[in-house]
């Protein structure tokens, strides 16, 4: 009896099945008629975005001006001018004003004990959750870096909170400005129905709209409790970086839909 072949078995399932490669694992059939169309809807939609964002930044203060006194936080707003190259107008980007203090002594041995606790705790955790022990040690390592800042650093620090607000937020409005080039560079030119392109593209456009105040919020507030000491940390792993993430998952979503024409014939 002939032993089953490596090449083979690496293609099936569980069960036996054979797993299809996904589409974006292959090679694309780009035909002209798709890229102009992909062309198109980046324009399109990289120019709406830049109409767009002085109505979403009236949005953004409109939820601060909510959300801050419900936390019990300064209610004061201020503005930032973010002028793209090649323009005539400028952009108003609301910020919290918000301040935080220099971390205490008592605050940097909490962190401190905090962190060791982690890692030993990623010491004992199961094998099957691996790759949470290492996103946790990774947390860990950019901790001890701020920690050291901190010990041998002092007052006053470059990046106060309300510069890092307007920042993260003006990072964000050119973020949601890149997102059709982004899409036109992959989405666009799969073989997928262009009202699905114009779904996906406005929803996530709708997610990150809503996301970016409040990531802000979450950041501000969380810094301002606690200290600048985690600032670095929200900033590498929480920041932007959780935005990309979104993209990538609305992609891996919209690439599980299927295709405008089933039965043309994809390598």
């Amino acid at each position: 009896m002939s032993l089953p072949n490596v090449t083979d078995l690496r293609r099936r399932g569980s069960r036996g099945g054979i797993i299809s490669a996904h589409r974006s694992m292959v090679g694309l059939q780009v035909r002209r008629r798709r890229v102009l169309s992909a062309v198109l809807l980046a324009l399109i939609g990289s120019a709406g975005a830049v109409v767009a964002l002085q109505p979403i930044g009236r949005l953004w203060q409109a939820i601060y001006t909510i959300a801050l006194p419900r936390l019990g936080l300064d209610p004061t707003i201020a503005t930032r001018m973010l002028r793209f190259p090649g323009l005539s107008f400028g952009i108003d980007i609301p910020f919290p004003t918000l301040t935080a203090h220099w971390p205490t002594n008592t605050e940097m041995i909490v962190v401190s004990l905090v962190s060791i606790v982690l890692v030993g705790l990623t010491l004992v955790l199961p094998s099957r959750v691996l790759p949470l022990a290492y996103f946790v040690r990774a947390l860990v390592v950019i901790q001890v870096a701020a920690l050291g800042y901190f010990t041998f650093a002092t007052p006053p620090f470059p990046y106060e909170l309300p510069r890092y607000a307007a920042g993260f937020l003006s990072a964000g409005a050119i973020f949601l400005t890149s997102v059709p080039t982004v899409l036109g560079l992959t989405y666009y030119l799969v073989d997928v129905s262009l009202w699905r392109k114009v779904f996906l593209t406005v929803l996530l456009f709708g997610h990150l709209i809503v996301l970016f105040p409040l990531q802000t919020l979450v950041h501000v507030w969380t810094i301002h409790s606690a200290s600048l000491l985690l600032q670095p940390v929200l900033f590498l792993v929480f920041g932007l970086l959780v935005d990309v993430l979104v993209l990538v998952a609305f992609y891996g979503w919209g690439m599980s839909w299927p295709a405008a024409r089933p039965r043309e014939r994809r390598p």
